[in-house]
């Protein structure tokens, strides 16, 4: 049995921050409509617990549970403010480390939200 898939999948984008200078993009792919992508983009959330970061789908539950999932490294970009204000730069840093950054807190605050068509 096979089911078909529709012609276009999209990808959800949450935007949060953690502490003053740093910004993390989670990416969450294959919503079926770009409605479905937008719904899940505002309403999901991520935590950091023991240098491992999860996704919740958002069904308004804040209690660490069966509906967390990990979050795979290549879902996620990380930025950094650079001093002087200029425009945050990406970095390379494994999840395991964000929290023995300076200025990384582990309350990770959505500031944002987007939509993308899936690039197969």
């Amino acid at each position: 049995m096979t089911t078909a898939l529709p012609p276009t999948l999209y990808t959800a984008f949450g935007v949060f921050q953690g502490g003053p200078d740093w910004t993390v993009e989670v990416a969450v792919p294959n919503f079926p409509s770009e409605d479905d992508a937008q719904a899940y983009a505002q309403a999901f959330r991520i935590r950091l617990v023991d240098g491992k970061l999860y996704r919740d789908d958002g069904k308004g539950v804040d209690v660490f549970d069966e509906s967390w999932r990990d979050v795979l490294d290549s879902d996620i970009k990380v930025s950094r403010s650079t001093a002087g204000g200029g425009q945050p730069q990406q970095v390379s840093l494994p999840v395991a480390q964000w929290a023995a950054q300076p200025g990384f807190s582990g309350d990770l605050t959505p500031v944002a939200w987007h939509t993308e068509v899936d690039k197969l």
